[in-house]
């Protein structure tokens, strides 16, 4: 297929996946861009998609992460731990401004980059929901939040893992 053209319900409303919430936007985000962990129907479990593993420090406070290596974004960047280092240092400094931290990150405490493929999550306290937050987390490219900044998403620069290419959004289209 050279292009599709998905056609929902509910508009759109929203490019950046930190923000947007509804049905409409995750869908199409859920196209474009990955997570660390997706859900599993088969299983009915959380399961690896980015990261190759995840190992729990013995206090429940500190994930640490494996990447899954040779996994490039849509411009031919590869995935590295600072990508996704980048997109949780965005959501705790905005962690009071964007959808996905307020709703789904408040223990967030910290995101530490170990080497180019293992980082670690730092909550302030055990988190029940921790898959359920990482799954509906989007990784995003550290090279485009440096180079367009507050802009990345207003200029429709939408750079994911995903399976399918963002080129435009025409509202009510």
């Amino acid at each position: 297929i050279e292009s599709l053209t998905i056609a929902i319900s509910d508009s759109m409303y929203e490019l950046d996946p930190q923000h947007g919430n509804t049905m409409g936007t995750i869908s199409n985000h859920r196209a474009i861009y990955e997570s660390l962990y997706e859900w599993d129907n088969a299983s009915r479990s959380y399961v690896p998609s980015l990261a190759t593993d995840c190992l729990v420090s013995e206090d429940g406070l500190t994930w640490t992460f494996t990447l899954r290596e040779g996994v490039k974004f849509h411009d031919g960047t590869d995935l590295t731990a600072d990508d996704v280092v980048a997109t949780f240092q965005r959501m705790l400094d905005k962690r009071n401004e964007l959808t996905i931290p307020i709703v789904l990150w408040t223990l967030l405490e910290s995101v530490e980059k170990i080497d180019d493929y293992h980082f670690s999550l730092t909550t302030s306290n055990k988190m029940a929901s921790f898959y359920t937050s990482v799954g509906k987390t989007f990784i995003l490219s550290s090279e485009d939040i440096e180079k367009y900044g507050e802009e990345l998403f207003t200029r429709q620069h939408l750079n994911g893992t995903g399976p399918w290419m963002f080129t435009e959004w025409v509202d009510g289209q």
